[in-house]
């Protein structure tokens, strides 16, 4: 599935928390094995795009079709964390709105690590799907992004939003009540995160946790913030406020 998130925007790689619910929008991969070592992918809502790549050797970055990407940087890191794999075919259909900020790509990198990880017999937990989701992002596509979107996707439940501490990656099931709706709107605002301002503003929230000598924004408390305020760029202190 996609996710909204209802409080904690740009808490999850300061360490902190936050509170997001899986939704009805998701992404679906079909498979089957392949007897030798190379992943074929059609996109079906792509016009049926077609990319081709190894196991062994799933890089460089595919500037054509960018949506590959996502793939490519899981095949990378599961090989990395130890996994066999084999080869496959695959065809990605889905319906999370591309650009929509609702997770679309955390939900292509979950749903592709469940294919290949069950076509191979090899189990994997959802804390270990959302790390490697996330570092197929940093590693290889590029976007510095926490862990809250690949964990949601991979570990949300139908009726509950999941509060999770981001520095443990404990969760805590929260029950939506039965008798709302969750609306979401749409701005129509594409939402970009690899335009070079989402990581900006981690650099900037990085550099208030170096003033501090701390490892994360998680352990600056408000008033330590307030005290060092003059000290601070006073864009860093917004970030780092926020």
């Amino acid at each position: 599935p996609g996710r909204v998130n209802l409080i904690g925007e740009h808490t999850d790689y300061n360490d902190g928390f936050v509170f997001p619910a899986a939704l009805n929008f998701h992404t679906a991969v079909a498979a089957s094995p392949r007897s030798d070592r190379d992943v074929n992918v059609v996109a079906v809502d792509e016009d049926s795009a077609q990319v081709r790549f190894s196991l062994d050797q799933p890089g460089p970055l595919d500037r054509a079709m960018p949506w590959s990407n996502y793939l490519r940087g899981v095949v990378q890191q599961l090989g990395r964390a130890g996994y066999r794999l084999c080869g496959a075919d695959l065809a990605i259909s889905g319906n999370v709105p591309l650009g929509a900020g609702l997770s679309s790509s955390a939900a292509l990198e979950i749903a592709t690590i469940a294919a290949l990880t069950r076509l191979s017999e090899e189990p994997i937990d959802a804390d270990t799907a959302a790390r490697l989701g996330q570092r197929a992002e940093n590693e290889f596509v590029g976007m510095p992004c926490g862990i809250m979107d690949q964990l949601i996707s991979a570990a949300g439940r139908e009726g509950y939003a999941l509060l999770i501490d981001c520095r443990s990656l404990e969760q805590t099931p929260v029950p939506l009540p039965g008798d709302h709706s969750m609306l979401i709107v749409n701005t129509n605002v594409r939402h970009t995160l690899v335009d070079g301002q989402y990581q900006a503003r981690r650099q900037q929230c990085e550099s208030a946790a170096r003033h501090f000598g701390v490892t994360a924004l998680r352990d600056v408390s408000l008033a330590q913030l307030q005290d060092a305020r003059h000290a601070l760029d006073p864009t860093v202190f917004r970030r780092a406020r926020h």
